[in-house]
């Protein structure tokens, strides 16, 4: 289980500095881009939304597993892919239900 005082960070893999500095802490990082060595990608995207891949294994914040998935993501006008992967992963760790997908309006 994430225990208090845990930190899981969560980052644009994209961006090499950050990920070097966070590479020295030993704290668990979620990567989020289109790259396939990240936690967070998108598998496919249309006019209204898109499939996010959670390509590795994640605990949420109550001890639960979930296993690599693809999860659909209604988005209802242009939103960073970032922000999508971000608030996806939050969603994820939070134990926000995901089998049948999120709405970002």
């Amino acid at each position: 289980d994430i225990q208090i005082g845990d930190v899981i960070t969560i980052v644009d893999s994209n961006n090499e500095a950050a990920l070097q500095l966070l590479k020295r802490t030993g704290k668990t990082v979620i990567g989020c881009s289109m790259s396939d060595r990240d936690t967070m990608t998108l598998s496919e995207r249309h006019e209204s939304g898109c499939l996010v891949c959670v390509r590795r294994t994640l605990t949420t914040w109550d001890g639960q597993t979930i296993e690599p998935c693809e999860i659909p993501v209604s988005v209802g006008e242009e939103i960073p892919v970032f922000a999508v992967l971000a608030a996806c992963s939050v969603l994820l760790l939070c134990d926000i239900p995901y089998e049948e997908g999120y709405i970002m309006d």
